[in-house]
C-alpha cells in the first residue's frame, strides 16, 4: 500500500483520526490513528478515511520508491508552480539521455 514512516506520532485532533472516506491520490501523506503517517503509492487503496496531512510531488515519488528502511525522509513545503517546474525539468533531463 505505502511507506510506513517511523517516529515521533503524529497527535490527532480529538475526533480526527477517522474522517468521510474520499479518494486517494498518489503520494497522499495520511496518518491513521497509530500516528505512524504513510505515503501511499502505485498498490494504494482507491479511498480512504484517514486524516490527509501532505501529498508528495511527483518528481519525488521516484525518490521515495527507492528508499530503504531505516532510510531518514525531509519534508518541505512547496508550491503547484515549484512542483510542475522541477517535473518539467526532470522531463527534459531524461528526454536529454543518450
Amino acid at each position: 500500500m505505502g511507506y510506513r514512516l517511523s517516529g515521533e506520532p503524529i497527535k490527532h485532533k480529538e475526533g480526527m483520526t477517522n474522517i468521510i472516506s474520499a479518494g486517494i491520490s498518489l503520494g497522499t501523506v495520511q496518518v491513521p490513528g497509530d500516528g505512524q503517517p504513510i505515503i501511499l503509492m502505485a498498490d494504494r487503496q482507491t479511498s480512504g478515511g484517514y486524516a490527509r496531512i501532505a501529498l508528495v510531488i511527483t518528481v519525488d515519488l521516484t525518490l521515495i520508491a527507492q528508499m530503504r528502511p531505516g532510510n531518514i525522509i525531509h519534508f518541505k513545503e512547496t508550491t503547484f508552480e515549484i512542483a510542475a517546474q522541477l517535473n518539467i525539468n526532470r522531463h527534459n533531463v531524461l528526454l536529454n539521455l543518450h
